[in-house]
């Protein structure tokens, strides 16, 4: 990590683990993820009990959001601890 990143994640680490994840994985990521892909299910495939897979997958990428989030906090965790060591 350079001195920029270093900033960058301090700030970021300041507000913590559970912030992160919430607003990176679950909500941004989860949110755009789920309402691109229910778009595109509704154009390519139309069902009649259509606010069923919007909640379906709302669930699963936020879920993968949650672990992709978790992944890069841990990833980011152990650049900035090897350089303030």
């Amino acid at each position: 990590m350079n001195d920029k990143q270093l900033k960058s994640w301090s700030t970021i680490r300041a507000k913590g683990k559970t912030s992160y994840i919430l607003k990176l994985g679950i909500i941004t990521f989860g949110l755009v993820a789920s309402s691109i892909a229910s778009l595109i299910l509704h154009y390519w495939s139309p069902v009649e009990v259509w606010y069923i897979r919007p909640i379906i997958n709302l669930v699963i990428f936020s879920f993968f959001g949650y672990l992709i989030s978790r992944q890069a906090w841990n990833k980011n965790e152990k650049a900035y601890l090897e350089n303030n060591q």
